[in-house]
């Protein structure tokens, strides 16, 4: 939440119906599909019965700037678009979290400069977004792809998105290569990783090459226009949760449909639909 500003997320809410059609085209499902499967969901009646009966509150979060403008209204009109029952609005911090409680609220919505969570009140578990993020842009890449198992995906940036995101596409079997600008952060992750990993696992320390020798990626970093035109072909397929865009404008312009990236939208659909999976009813 540290790089989300205003102007990232002003215009969330009106434009969530397009946002959905351009899924849709890209990787065959719409936003609220991609969080399902994210979180291992299908969309049936139980499911629909679980969402109407969760409430969830939206809580503003008072950070080392202040509450970023619009970002609750931008994260109740994701979830509204998605389905979920909204409780009335509270006010920022401790009164909000009271107020929340006692609507009963079953899923807590707060976010500050440094974490964004849904805390499962009665469960007293948490989904924290780094990792409901990664898991829905992995989500979004392998319906692009077709499936990741033994293909080799980048992934730039290992923090905690892309340390994520890295685990998760280690649990669909692709063969993941990491690098990071901080090549220790990229040795510790591969140290992580290797136990639990029955796939190769590779190193890459010149990200020209890597990116050149890599059709699936995974831009986890929160680097600008670092990948460019030439360091793409026909068939590249790019899945960017980090902010802001580390694809340039060319190729963007290049890649069309072939690039998931948003500031909030798949986040919070697989965050609530993981937050909904550990509800105890």
């Amino acid at each position: 939440m540290i790089h989300l500003a205003a102007s990232d997320i002003d215009k969330i809410g009106s434009t969530l119906v397009s946002y959905d059609h351009f899924l849709e085209s890209t990787t065959g499902f719409p936003l609220k599909g991609i969080g399902l499967k994210a979180a291992s969901l299908t969309e049936d009646p139980r499911t629909g019965q679980r969402m109407t009966a969760a409430r969830v509150a939206v809580v503003p979060i008072t950070g080392e700037l202040g509450v970023v403008q619009g970002l609750s209204e931008a994260i109740s009109a994701i979830l509204r678009h998605l389905g979920f029952n909204i409780v009335t609005a509270v006010p920022p911090d401790v009164a909000g979290i009271a107020d929340a409680m006692d609507v009963l609220a079953d899923i807590l919505f707060m976010a500050d400069g440094r974490r964004f969570i849904a805390l499962c009140a009665r469960e007293r578990v948490y989904v924290d977004n780094s990792e409901a993020t990664a898991e829905g842009f992995v989500t979004g890449l392998s319906l692009m792809a077709g499936g990741l198992m033994g293909k080799g995906v980048l992934v730039i940036g290992c923090g905690r998105v892309g340390s994520a995101a890295a685990a998760s596409l280690i649990r669909q079997n692709a063969e993941v290569t990491l690098i990071d600008r901080n090549a220790e952060k990229s040795r510790e992750l591969m140290k992580r990783l290797e136990p639990v990993s029955s796939a190769p696992l590779f190193l890459a320390d010149d990200l020209k090459a890597a990116l050149r020798s890599h059709e699936y990626i995974v831009d986890a970093s929160n680097s600008a226009d670092i990948i460019h035109e030439a360091d793409i072909t026909d068939a590249t397929l790019i899945a960017a949760p980090g902010m802001p865009f580390g694809v340039g404008p060319k190729a963007r312009k290049r890649l069309g449909g072939r690039v998931l990236h948003d500031p909030l939208q798949i986040g919070v659909a697989a965050m609530a639909f993981m937050a909904l999976k550990k509800l105890r009813r």
